[in-house]
């Protein structure tokens, strides 16, 4: 049985933590994600009463090292016929079955369509191991949603904005932020539906030890995590330095019980008044708790 977040990355990390409740059933197995086929190549697929072969898909590869990708000029002979969404629906429908949901989303990068087959050019079937051996020449590190973290700086001070203040984050959730960012701090939830939250603790940066506000920032980071993720009820995202606040970031999977021991915990850690539980989702702002 496989539940997948179809390619939105907020909700592959709601089918990952789905993927931890699930039980244990003799004859069954559950994943997260769509899994690549045994042999892409052999694969076929109709569209608009087009039949498309697999192995008839060739892929020129380049190998981006330095931001661990592999881009790709591709072509197919019927792709002349096509417009350009066919053409994209087709390619990411061949991919997916070469690689899976997630192998898709982390190998691969930019994609050029081509209606001439190029020297070089591989079949289908072959694209999965020349990744990998990308993968072990330039010892790339993949993973699932939410294993791999990044830090990101930020120059510029938004005062107009929710944690305009920012200057460095560090999230295993990519898409938040690179979204939150993009919609100036009005966005829309991308949670929606779900029961599921995406919320920040903001507290006075000021009360951090000076000269290690990071360690003393996972501090409270790690009392979360040890009360939410025991009690399946949220799971940390990162965190965030600004200029005058510091940031904390959860995925919240049980509202207003989940919101209660976020409370209950900065309550215990005894962190000053004014220290808040903000919603990152533009139309819950409303909802914000203060100490």
């Amino acid at each position: 049985m496989t539940l997948t977040g179809e390619g939105n990355m907020h909700r592959q990390l709601l089918a990952a933590y789905w993927l931890t409740r699930a039980p244990r059933l003799p004859g069954w197995t559950f994943y997260s994600a769509r899994q690549p086929s045994a042999d892409p190549g052999k694969l076929r697929l109709t569209l608009g009463g087009d039949k498309f072969e697999a192995e008839a898909l060739w892929l020129t590869p380049l190998v981006d090292a330095q931001h661990e990708r592999i881009h790709l000029t591709v072509w197919h002979p019927l792709f002349p016929k096509l417009d350009d969404r066919a053409r994209w629906t087709v390619t990411f429908l061949l991919l997916d079955e070469a690689f899976g949901e997630i192998g898709t989303q982390n190998w691969i990068g930019r994609i050029e369509m081509n209606d001439s087959q190029l020297n070089g050019a591989i079949p289908l079937g072959e694209l999965r191991p020349f990744a990998e051996r990308a993968q072990s020449e330039h010892a790339w590190k993949k993973g699932e949603p939410g294993e791999i973290w990044s830090i990101y700086s930020f120059e510029e001070e938004y005062a107009d904005r929710p944690r305009g203040d920012v200057y460095v984050v560090k999230t295993c959730a990519t898409a938040l932020i690179g979204d939150f960012g993009k919609a100036a701090g009005k966005l829309p939830d991308p949670l929606a539906g779900t029961g599921a939250d995406y919320v920040y603790v903001a507290l006075e940066a000021g009360i951090l030890p000076n000269g290690k506000e990071a360690d003393g920032r996972a501090e409270f980071e790690d009392a979360l995590a040890s009360v939410l993720e025991p009690a399946a009820s949220g799971r940390l995202l990162g965190g965030a330095m600004g200029r005058r606040l510091a940031y904390i970031d959860l995925l919240l999977y049980d509202g207003s019980v989940s919101v209660g021991l976020v409370l209950e915990t900065l309550r215990k850690l005894r962190l000053p008044s004014g220290t808040s539980v903000n919603y990152f989702a533009h139309e819950k702002r409303g909802h914000r708790v203060v100490l």
